[in-house]
């Protein structure tokens, strides 16, 4: 009996020694990894699990989202602006399909720390829920957003035909929100607000352009002549002696009217050109 409480307390000494072992085995084997670098990659991956579990939570987030029908989403972000090195916060950025909302935002000129989530587009007022219930005899989508609606108010009530898809590219291109409801009148006039004025300016001359060739306005970025539209937009801004930029934002729902000082311009140009016959 002796015997055998001797050898079960020898067998119990044997393994706690191989326990105590093991430990001390895996602490020098982790203190090794962190030397060796293992440990940066290691926080590398959370921080890929933590990217991944956000990138997840924004989708889930838009799953649940009012009905839209705009060709971009919203985020709201902030972060520190590269060129002045401060914080902003409540900015907006707007991330078109196949994008990175990161990437957006640092090609926008911020940098580390950056923080956004997904922002819904706000949803039609009650004022046209009620107006679009009488436009469409209550045959209309009940959660669209603001856009949307102004979009489909307009088709009932300025009878527009339905925008060019190349105009819609354009406007992807130049990265201008709009919704793809927006019949031509307000896509076109929008395009003309949100434009840059030098983009704007040779919008106007390429516009003039489809008109007088009696073609549809649609991308002008993939026309033949985009330099063309371009070069007489540069000598506009250079010319003090009439603002191309007063009389487009002068112009309602971005219709363009034959006879004005601004059309006999963009026309006699574009004859001096051999665009277009005199």
């Amino acid at each position: 009996m002796v015997l055998f409480l001797i050898i079960l307390i020898a067998i119990v000494c044997i393994c706690v020694g191989m326990i105590s072992l093991n430990t001390r085995n895996k602490a020098q084997k982790q203190a090794s990894l962190s030397r060796s670098g293992y440990s940066d990659r290691q926080k590398s991956n959370v921080h890929q699990k933590l990217e991944q579990s956000r990138e997840e939570q924004i989708h889930r987030e838009k799953q649940n989202i009012r009905h839209n029908n705009m060709n971009c989403d919203k985020y709201i972000f902030s972060g520190r602006y590269a060129e002045t090195k401060r914080i902003r916060t409540k900015n907006i950025a707007y991330v078109w399909p196949n994008e990175s909302p990161e990437d957006v935002i640092r090609r926008m000129g911020y940098e580390d720390p950056i923080e956004y989530s997904f922002e819904e587009w706000e949803p039609m007022t009650q004022k046209q829920k009620e107006y679009l219930y009488d436009l469409s005899h209550g045959k209309y989508q009940t959660d669209m957003s603001i856009e949307d609606a102004s979009g489909m108010i307009d088709r009932y009530v300025q009878k527009s035909y339905v925008a060019n898809p190349d105009l819609f590219h354009f406007a992807d291109t130049m990265r201008i929100p709009v919704s793809y409801y927006f019949p031509f009148k307000r896509l076109n006039g929008y395009l003309f607000q949100h434009l840059e004025p030098r983009d704007s300016i040779a919008y106007y001359c390429y516009s003039v352009y489809s008109r007088l060739k009696k073609e549809q306005i649609g991308n002008m970025l993939v026309s033949a002549h985009k330099e063309t539209f371009y070069e007489f937009a540069d000598e506009r801004i250079e010319d003090k002696s009439y603002d191309f930029i007063t009389h487009i934002n002068q112009m309602q729902d971005g219709e363009i009217k034959s006879g004005t000082k601004a059309w006999k311009i963009a026309k006699e140009y574009l004859i001096n050109r051999g665009l277009i016959n005199s």
